[in-house]
């Protein structure tokens, strides 16, 4: 069997858990599965070998814009006062962002954005 445990998951829930993945039902949150769709269709996609083009996520106009910016260095602050938006906006996106490119790092993102071939529009 193969499941997933949290690592913010308590310790008073481990057997359960654990128990749960043996029996096959794995309770996951809507971002978790999201991701796990997301990757399904991409490795479902016809030719998806190793060198296979990925499928573009779909990103919106702010976090194209979020992205090109991180690509420049700047940090949340700096893309929130550029975008003319608030810090805790900016962090969303920036978070939708990592989401989509399923990247761990804002690092990643230039990465991720040319293996898809995305520009800001």
């Amino acid at each position: 069997m193969i499941g997933y445990i949290p690592s913010t998951a308590a310790l008073a829930d481990l057997a359960r858990q654990v128990l749960e993945i043996h029996s096959g039902e794995q309770v996951c949150s809507g971002r978790v599965a999201a991701g796990l769709l997301r990757r399904i269709a991409l490795t479902a996609s016809p030719g998806s070998g190793h060198n296979a083009p990925f499928a573009v996520p779909a990103l919106t106009k702010r976090e194209r814009q979020a992205a090109e910016l991180i690509r420049t260095g700047l940090s949340d602050k700096e893309i929130a006062r550029r975008l003319n938006i608030s810090l805790a906006t900016t962090k969303s996106h920036v978070h939708n962002l990592l989401g989509k490119l399923n990247a761990h790092r804002r690092s990643e993102v230039a990465t991720h954005l040319s293996e898809y071939g995305q520009h800001s529009r």
